[in-house]
């Protein structure tokens, strides 16, 4: 009997603690919240060397000649003879130094793969300029929304993976800064053709970058005046009524959205919801989402529970969003 009391006893006991664990699990989890974002932001992330925009002619005494069958668009220069390329122009200035018709090692890389390959420059026929024939850029800058900021100044942006739209390379960095920007129009969405936010960098740095990958851009920034919201599980969104918030008309605001379906999702994603833009003022104002809104915070039940990442080009009042986890885990 004293046996079967103590197993009892423990059997209780143990499930007492099993209950307390789980509890203070969702209380901690519960009482998880960062000051919402939506803010238009402008970012700009260095390339670990020169990425190639195009490869061109250059019209040397043989006649024109190129090396387009040595580089193509995307491959990132990283090095000449041994030399690191940082700048742009770190090439033309290690170029004007050596001999005429001097063999140099150039390290590449094109589709993650590292290459050293000898060439020879060309030679400009009226400047006589050495070159590769190449015009390259050293960074990539773009637009985008603010998503989260948590109370020690750590963000989350976007939503999704930076693309160059010269290269139509997905960059994954872990430095960078987070700019003001100045928005200067709007390109309306239209059936067929995606809309955007049309606005520059000011100059003005209010965060670094320490982390972009394929849920967006990371890092530490001075911006903590949002309200503050609890982020929600997966689990808690449902179909129905939210609300996105934007700075897209100049101030933040909230607009009337629907999410038409929640997927399950066995793996990690950046399209987790779809998403339809119901509220008038935003329909007028950008014909729905454009580039330049992903990012922008998913609110339903009080809680932030993702972020718009694409829209739909044959119906820009439609789109995708990403949960919330997603990003912040």
């Amino acid at each position: 009997m004293k046996k079967i009391l103590k197993k009892s006893i423990t059997l209780v006991v143990l499930s007492l603690i099993l209950v307390a664990f789980t509890l203070g699990i969702s209380v901690a989890f519960a009482q998880e919240s960062v000051y919402i974002g939506g803010e238009i932001v402008g970012f700009s992330i260095p390339y670990d060397g020169v990425r190639i925009v195009s490869v061109n002619n250059v019209d040397t005494e043989s006649g024109e000649q190129s090396l387009k069958h040595i580089f193509v668009k995307g491959d990132r220069i990283i090095s000449v003879d041994g030399v690191k390329v940082k700048k742009v122009g770190d090439i033309s200035i290690y170029l004007s130094k050596i001999a005429d018709n001097k063999c140099v090692k150039i390290e590449y890389e094109r589709n993650g793969k590292i290459s050293v390959i000898e060439v020879v420059p060309l030679k400009d026929k009226q400047s006589g300029v050495k070159k590769l024939g190449i015009i390259a850029k050293d960074n990539v800058s773009g637009l985008g929304t603010l998503t989260y900021v948590e109370k020690d100044g750590d963000f989350g942006a976007l939503g999704h993976a930076v693309t160059d739209s010269e290269t139509g390379t997905k960059i994954e960095s872990n430095s960078g800064s987070l700019y003001n920007c100045a928005v200067n129009g709007i390109k309306k969405g239209e059936k067929g053709s995606a809309g955007a936010i049309c606005g520059y960098l000011t100059g003005q740095k209010i965060g670094e970058l320490e982390n972009a990958n394929k849920f967006g851009i990371y890092g530490k920034t001075v911006i903590s005046n949002g309200e503050v919201y609890e982020i929600a599980p997966r689990e808690e969104v449902k179909p129905g009524k939210a609300q996105i918030c934007s700075s897209v008309s100049g101030q933040k605001e909230y607009y009337d959205i629907e999410i038409i379906r929640a997927f399950y999702q066995k793996t990690d994603r950046d399209k987790g919801l779809i998403i339809k833009v119901k509220d008038k003022r935003l329909i007028s104002l950008t014909g729905g989402i454009v580039q330049g809104m992903s990012g922008s915070p998913i609110i339903q039940n009080g809680k932030i529970v993702g972020a718009v990442t694409h829209v739909f080009v044959n119906d820009p009042t439609r789109g995708y969003g990403i949960y919330i986890d997603n990003m912040i885990a």
